[in-house]
Order: C-alpha cells, then structure tokens, then sequence
C-alpha cells in the first residue's frame, strides 16, 4: 500500500513538471514551426539547411568550450546545502562567463577552417564568425539556467525559458522577410540575446564576494564531471556535424535542409515529453542515488509512465506524417516522410535510454558515461551513413532506430554490470508492448504509402 502511495506521488511529480515544461516547450515548439515555416517560404530547403549547419556547429563549439556547465553543475547545486550556495552561484557564474569568452574566441579564430570544412570554401567564414556573439549569450544563460534548475526553481525557469522563446522568435521573424538569406546568423544571435536577458531579469539566487582562487576551488568538482561530459557532447555533436557536412557535400544543400527538416520532427518534436520531464528527473536522481531500492523504483516508474505518454504520440505522429509535413514546412520537405514515419519508431528505445542514461549522470560516473556516448556517436555516424547510401530518406529512419536499439543496450549494460540496476518487470513488458505497437504502426504506414 505504501509503494502504491509512493508512485502514485512520483507520477503526481512526473505531470506536473510535464505541465509546467510541457507548456513551456509547446510554446517553443509553436515558435520553432514558426521560424522553420517562414525560412521553409521564404528562403526554401537552402534556408533551412544554412539554420541547420549554423546551429550545429554553434551547438559543437558550445559543447566543447564550456564544460557542460549547463548539466555538470546541476548535480552539485542540488546536493550543497543552503549556506553553500551563495559561493557555488557565485562559482558558476564566473565559469559561465569565462568559458563562454574562450568559446568566442575559439569561434571567431577558427572560422575560416569551419566555412571550408563545412561548405568546402572561405566563402562564409565571416558568418562562424558572427557566431561568437550568440556562443558568449548562450554560456551565461547556461549558467543562470542550473542555478535555477539545481535549486528546484522550476516555475520561475520554465518563465524565463518562455520569455526568452517568444522574444527571440518576434524579433527574428522580420529578419527572415526583409534579409532573405543573410537573416540566418543575425537572427541566431537575437536569440541567444533574447534567452540571455529573460534568465537575468529571472534570477533571485545571490552570489558571494570571492576570490578569482576561491571560484576556481570550488568550480573543481562540476568542472571533473564537466569534461566528461564535454568529451561525450562533443562526440555526438561531431558526429552529427560530420554526417551534415557529407550529406551537403554529397547530395547538396537541399537535400541537407529536408533531411534537417525530418530530424528535427522526429528528435526534437517528439522529444517534447523528455526534455519536459529531464528538468525534474536529474535533480531528484541525484538526491537518491545512494539508496539502490529508491533508485530502482524511480527509475522504472519514470520509464513506465514515459511509455504510457510517448507511445499513443508516437502512433498518431507516424499516422499523420503525411499532412503534418506539410503543415509545419511545406510540399518540398514530403521527401522527408519516410525518416519520420520509421524513425519515429524509435521512440520507445528513446525512453528506455533517457531512463538510464541518467542514472549514470546523477552518479557521477564520468568514465561509463564517455565511454556509452562515444560509441553511441561512433555507431550512429556510421549507421547514417549506410543507411543514406543504402536507402535515402527511409535508410535513415531505419538507422535512427537501430542506433537507440544500440544506445539503449550499451546503458543497460553499464547500469546493471556497475551499478546493479535494471528496469523492473512491469517496466519491461510495457517497452515490449509499446515497441510492438509503434513498430507495427510504423510498417503500416510505410507500406501504405
């Protein structure tokens, strides 16, 4: 009676921040259609494969220059007691504007390698240039954003995040229409801007006077855990970046810009409920970490009632690929169909790992988790790869689910050779069943069509 109050609590906990960043994150969705719709009709695929590029090698830099302080420093914000959280705000933030300067630099000094690697020319080192104006906003944000996640101000990170969305996306809007092509970079950095300013005029969390040594002492252990997961970031976004840059200089902008198109639909839009729930989820892992039997019973609880979410939107994504394409791009972006109708088959595996991958996280298990997200990055490149040059559009949702069959293997594997961890019973046979009914919706629809 008392696990039955006790989950019915945990799934109490699990909606409401799905409610509070599920709102949040409809509204971004709702932008982002917004933007991708109007670059979509008035700049086309070429637009939309610029933003792609551009976004992917400001994620990369990002990724590597700032020692995931945005994720890393979460953990130990959560566990610091109240008296030391004035000095670990102040740690933060002083990490978060010097990495965020390095960042810049490394932008703006390697722009003319990224413009030849990524479009075989010098013809855009001007535009990664720019880039290192929106990569100096987006590392203070970040760590404004784990101070806020860390200390559980859920309602007041979800606003700013909100504010910070809407007033990126008007101020961009206008750039598309009157600049065209050229609108791409500037409106990246309004907002980076935008995100930036929300989370200031946002944050009530007071930093301490110390000094420049006392930020550096401190700054120690979420910087240790930091370059792991630097190592491992760096990795996926590499090997995505890499996969871009062939698919654009094999194929061609357009056929980057659809397949950029159907990605973002089937990791970005459906991963809606994760990002959401990732919010909540990683504080409460790391503050019951040391209990084995309340981390079992957490961590297959969350994955159940991810299923029971993820499943019935997966089916009705895949039923309606068709005229949501579309509607959120346009006519030109229907070659995409196929990688969103079988990748979003994925979804299933996407839970199952996003469960356990955490795990990891909230351990501190830098090592494991390296070691998992290298070789996941490594087998998705090359299944990519293949499966484009096996099978276009649909070779690539069906890599994209063989990758997560994979990734959620190798997690598996480390939570339960190191840890012990597993998922419960329950837990494994409604993955089953879910998997069955995704995948068969999936077939259905690609052989309908």
């Amino acid at each position: 009676m008392g696990k039955t109050v006790e989950n019915k609590g945990l799934t109490a906990l699990i909606l409401k921040a799905l409610g509070i960043f599920g709102g949040v994150q409809c509204v971004s969705i709702a932008c982002s259609l917004v933007r991708a719709k109007l670059i979509a009709l008035w700049i086309g695929p070429i637009g939309v494969g610029l933003f792609g590029i551009f976004n992917q090698v400001l994620d990369m830099l990002s990724n590597a220059t700032q020692l995931n302080l945005r994720q890393s420093a979460v953990r130990d914000i959560s566990e610091a007691e109240e008296g030391r959280l004035p000095h670990l705000a102040t740690s933060v933030r002083w990490w978060a504007r010097n990495l965020g300067l390095f960042g810049a630099m490394v932008m703006l000094l390697g722009s003319p390698v990224l413009s030849i690697i990524s479009f075989g020319s010098l013809d855009q080192w001007w535009a990664f240039a720019a880039l290192a104006a929106p990569m100096f906003c987006l590392s203070l944000a970040s760590g404004e954003q784990a101070i806020m996640q860390g200390t559980g101000q859920l309602k007041r990170l979800a606003k700013a995040s909100l504010w910070g969305i809407v007033g990126g996306t008007l101020a961009s809007v206008p750039m598309y229409y009157f600049w065209g092509e050229g609108s791409i970079v500037p409106s990246i950095f309004v907002f980076a801007l935008a995100s930036l300013l929300a989370v200031i005029l946002s944050r009530n969390v007071r930093g301490a006077v110390q000094s420049m040594r006392q930020n550096i002492t401190i700054g120690k252990g979420f910087l240790r855990l930091g370059a792991y997961m630097t190592i491992s970031s760096l990795a996926a976004t590499a090997a995505s970046y890499a996969f871009l840059s062939y698919l654009n200089q094999t194929a061609g902008t357009s056929v980057t810009g659809i397949y950029q198109a159907g990605y973002t639909l089937v990791v970005k839009y459906m991963g809606l409920v994760f990002t959401a729930i990732a919010v909540e989820y990683y504080p409460r892992l790391v503050r019951i970490v040391h209990n084995p039997e309340e981390l079992h019973r957490h961590v297959s609880h969350e994955a159940c009632v991810l299923l029971w979410i993820v499943t019935p939107v997966a089916i009705v994504f895949i039923a309606c690929t068709q005229w949501i394409i579309p509607l959120l791009y346009s006519h030109d972006f229907l070659a995409a169909r196929p990688l969103v109708a079988i990748g979003s088959a994925g979804a299933v595996f996407r839970v199952l790992s996003y469960c356990l991958a955490y795990v990891i996280l909230a351990k501190g298990d830098g090592k494991a988790f390296v070691a998992t997200e290298v070789a996941s990055a490594i087998t998705g490149l090359a299944l990519n790869i293949i499966g484009y040059r096996l099978g276009g559009m649909a070779g690539l949702g069906i890599s994209y689910v063989a990758w997560y069959a994979i990734y959620t293997a190798m997690v598996w594997g480390v939570c339960r050779w190191r840890y012990g961890l597993g998922f419960s019973r329950k837990a494994w046979i409604l993955a089953v069943s879910s998997a069955l009914l995704v995948g068969g919706t999936s077939l259905m629809a690609t052989f309908l069509w």
